[in-house]
């Protein structure tokens, strides 16, 4: 009795590989046999712009609707209301910007210690776009 071997082809270099490698021989991607990753975990740099912009916007948006819908009045407020409110929203905004960037950095298989990049402001944000994806390429 004659086995058959199964073959699957690499998405990212189109060489043939047994169904058995979990990595591609020629380039050291993973191979996804069944299940593909979600669009977020394939395109984390995307991921991390549009939480970036995202967030703020979806914000914006929503106190926009509010206070359209007359369900919460911005000109009642006064300017120690409207701080809280502000420092509020710019905080849940950084804690989901840093779970974001810590994902991000799990997703590449990076350090956590990279986070400290977020200090150089602008330029870490720069930096964490330019990482490279390190996780599982020689294996």
């Amino acid at each position: 009795m004659k086995m058959q071997t199964q073959t699957i082809k690499c998405s990212n270099c189109g060489f043939i590989n047994l169904n058995s490698y979990r990595y591609c021989g020629q380039c050291g991607m993973q191979l996804y046999i069944g299940v593909q990753p979600s669009w977020l975990a394939r395109h984390c740099n995307w991921t991390l712009i549009f939480e970036w912009l995202g967030v703020p916007a979806i914000c914006i948006i929503i106190l926009v609707f509010l206070d359209y819908a007359g369900l919460f009045n911005f000109t009642l407020l006064d300017s120690q209301s409207s701080t809280i409110l502000f420092v509020g929203l710019t905080i849940v905004w950084g804690i989901l910007f840093l779970l974001t960037v810590s994902w991000m950095l799990r997703m590449k298989h990076r350090s956590q210690w990279n986070l400290f990049y977020g200090l150089l402001g602008i330029f870490g944000f720069i930096i964490w776009l330019c990482l490279a994806n390190k996780g599982n390429k020689y294996q």
